[in-house]
């Protein structure tokens, strides 16, 4: 991790002699042989950044500061360098260059003619390995193991790697990645399908466990050769166990080094772009590739180096790659301890209101510090308590240790952190009973808002415009349409001829019974007097003829569809549908009566307590007017749970919320059980609106957030912990 440490002689102070001036005057000191110095500009202002290639830190110095550091050869002593700068007009106190020696002498970057103190290196490498023990143990999900140094192997393989960084592999890769983009939209069903059919199967998470460091081990080369191919040196490589997974990393901080701000961002920057170049490539041959064990490995590359990968090395909010790409192209270094000071400055200036407080920053940079720091703080909190829960889904004492060190290390140690700058800072001292009263107005504001003052409270689910399956007018007889009566959107009456059709075969068959009937009359009358038994043998054929004839000519009748009830007459395909063939039970027309449409929809498990007992109002938005507002009442509520689905307008292959199940085939199924619903709207729906997409709100009494916040909690241990 890079460390950069401000040191400024920028206060000039008046000329003055210090009493500690004679410890330090006879020193003769130099910069150690392995530093080296780099002219930085950040937002116009000069600096000079230092390099220790031992410890691997950079430590940045305003021009006046360096302007006392160049001076200390080794041949001039501390007293010569305070009589050179002393006759300057901006020359600074022994005082400061006391201090400005004691930062480079902590540092490590500075020695003296005299002799070593073993003792004190000794001291100073045991509390560094203490630091860096800390530090690991404040982010316990990502432990850094350092194991090689790879610069020798980067470099004796630069040249074969050298091609792949220039602008001609830049055009290629913008080809790639923006080719494989734009296939996204058109296969995104078959995508979104294998989502959740492949990703979350314990086989298919092995096979991610395994391909995973491969990827980051692409990545972190792609870092280590864009820092050679700029000359920078790479000397760490090792492994980080991010959430007791082992992945590669490798140490890439040379880059703080570079002059040119475009550089060191392309160094951050060119691990994102490795993975999505993995993910396009990925992504052509999953197009191309048959389904089996080689389409499942491209999909999982897709998804783990185009989604989960961007999720945190493409967010600037975590400390990776887009951290500090962002840090560069604001030439902000260091961004998130200067937010943190940012943050301190506002609170001690507008807050406490201390006396003499002055920013380190303009006001512009102070307003970007600010709300970079509240948002990271946030981002963080949020990320390790969702990865502490997922690990405690499986191993639940491992989560909540997890979780427990989570909120001590980014709640706890700052607020007794800051509690011990108020007790021992002798300038905020005076401050205090005005920080217990901020502190204590805070934590009162938040248990107000959060157990007192009522906040709106409503469900929100989806539903579609439901149409009866009374209103359907299905053909009772297969046959041909011949004419359709009505015209579509007209106003009939009950009993209305609306569609003739015809059916030869059964013509056929009724002008065959009724010669069957004749025939079977005659030979009845013929054998009435002279066969009694075959006389009533031809009666009991001429029923069931009769019987035959009876049903044919009924089903003749049904040929021509009625209306059923007044309503509007509706017929999708009327100018398609003369002269086709219908089988019987298909949809042939609707007569759609507006006040009895109706809205369906389905209620997650989680809101149906909620949606049963506590339902003040429910409001209805369609998808096509979002700002048209309609009031409806619930008709219905079923009491059981099912995974049956209205409509595939709910589902996400529809444009809804609603996951399915992938292991559905013969009919679309919610993967998890909902609650279905019923509503009526207070005013009529437009017949125009059937099958569409409604957005259901279900109004609910205003309740404190705590509340809310404490079921929701408690759902999520019920769901994912079964605690």
């Amino acid at each position: 991790m890079v460390e950069l440490v401000r040191m400024s002689t920028a206060t000039v102070m008046q000329q003055g002699q210090s009493e500690a001036w004679s410890r330090v005057a006879g020193l003769k000191p130099r910069l150690r042989s392995h530093v080296r110095i780099q002219r930085q500009l950040f937002r116009g202002e000069l600096w000079y950044v230092i390099q220790d290639a031992v410890t691997g830190r950079f430590h940045r110095f305003s021009p006046q500061a360096y302007g006392v550091i160049g001076l200390m050869d080794g041949r001039r002593s501390m007293d010569d360098i305070w009589q050179r700068i002393s006759q300057q007009p901006d020359a600074s106190d022994q005082d400061e260059l006391i201090a400005l020696l004691a930062q480079l002498h902590q540092a490590e970057v500075i020695q003296a003619h005299r002799r070593p103190d073993i003792a004190d290196l000794q001291k100073r490498a045991r509390q560094r390995r203490r630091t860096q023990l800390h530090n690991r143990l404040k982010t316990p999900l990502a432990i850094r193991i350092p194991l090689v140094d790879p610069d020798r192997f980067l470099q004796a393989t630069l040249p074969l790697v050298q091609p792949l960084l220039g602008r001609t592999a830049l055009w290629l890769w913008l080809f790639i990645v923006i080719s494989a983009l734009l296939q996204v939209p058109l296969h995104w069903q078959a995508l979104a399908q294998n989502v959740s059919d492949q990703i979350f199967s314990l086989e298919n998470l092995l096979l991610i466990g395994l391909i995973y460091p491969l990827v980051k081990l692409l990545h972190e080369f792609a870092h280590a050769y864009t820092i050679k191919r700029f000359g920078g040196e790479v000397h760490e490589m090792g492994v980080m166990f991010l959430v007791f997974m082992p992945f590669p990393y490798v140490d890439a901080t040379a880059a703080t080094a570079f002059t040119d701000k475009r550089q060191r961002m392309l160094v951050g920057a060119v691990g994102i772009m490795m993975e999505l170049l993995l993910a396009s490539l990925a992504m052509w041959l999953w197009l191309y590739a048959e389904p089996g064990p080689l389409r499942a490995l491209m999909f999982n590359v897709m998804f783990i180096a185009g989604v989960s990968s961007l999720l945190f090395n493409g967010n600037p909010l975590l400390r990776y790659d887009a951290y500090y790409v962002l840090a560069d192209y604001l030439e902000l270094p260091n961004m998130a301890q200067r937010a943190n000071r940012a943050i301190g400055h506002v609170l001690k200036k507008y807050l406490l209101q201390v006396k003499g407080e002055r920013a380190e920053e303009d006001r512009r940079v102070l307003a970007i510090l600010c709300a970079y720091g509240v948002a990271s703080f946030v981002y963080r909190v949020f990320l390790t308590l969702s990865i502490a829960l997922f690990v405690a889904s499986t191993y639940f004492f491992i989560g909540v240790l997890l979780a427990m060190w989570s909120l001590w290390s980014t709640l706890v140690m700052p607020a007794l952190r800051v509690l011990r700058v108020m007790w021992t800072n002798q300038t905020l001292r005076a401050y205090r009973g005005r920080f217990a009263l901020a502190a204590g107005l805070f934590a009162g504001c938040v248990l107000l808002v959060l157990l007192v003052i009522p906040f709106p409270y409503a469900t929100t689910t989806e539903g579609v415009v439901w149409l009866d399956d009374s209103a359907k007018l299905r053909a009772a007889v297969s046959g041909q349409v011949v004419e359709v009566l009505a015209q579509p959107g007209e106003t009939v009456d009950a009993g209305t001829v609306l569609v003739r059709s015809q059916a030869p075969e059964l013509d056929i068959q009724i002008r065959v019974l009724q010669a069957q009937l004749a025939e079977f009359e005659a030979k009845r009358q013929a054998s009435r007097f002279r066969d009694r038994t075959a006389a009533r043998i031809f009666s009991e054929e001429i029923a069931r003829i009769q019987n035959e004839l009876q049903e044919a000519r009924r089903q003749a009748a049904a040929l021509t569809l009625r209306s059923p009830a007044a309503g509007v007459f509706l017929m999708p395909d009327n100018l398609d549908l003369p002269g086709r063939y219908r089988a019987r039970g298909e949809v042939l027309a609707y007569v759609v009566n507006p006040a009895r449409l109706s809205v369906r929809g389905l209620v997650p498990q989680e809101a149906i307590d909620r949606v049963r007992n506590d339902v003040q109002d429910i409001r209805l938005r369609f998808a096509s007017s979002p700002g048209v507002e309609q009031t409806a009442h619930i008709s219905q509520l079923v009491p059981a749970a099912s995974h049956a689905l209205p409509s595939l307008a709910l589902g996400v292959e529809g444009g809804g919320r609603i996951a399915l199940d992938p292991g559905a085939y013969d009919e679309p199924r919610a993967y998890a059980r909902y609650y279905p619903f019923e509503l009526v709207s207070d005013t009529s729906l437009p017949i125009e609106r059937i099958g569409e997409r409604v957005y259901v709100r279900f109004v609910h009494h205003a309740e404190p957030l705590g509340f809310r916040l404490f079921r929701q909690v408690r759902r999520v241990f019920l769901r994912r912990l079964d605690v």
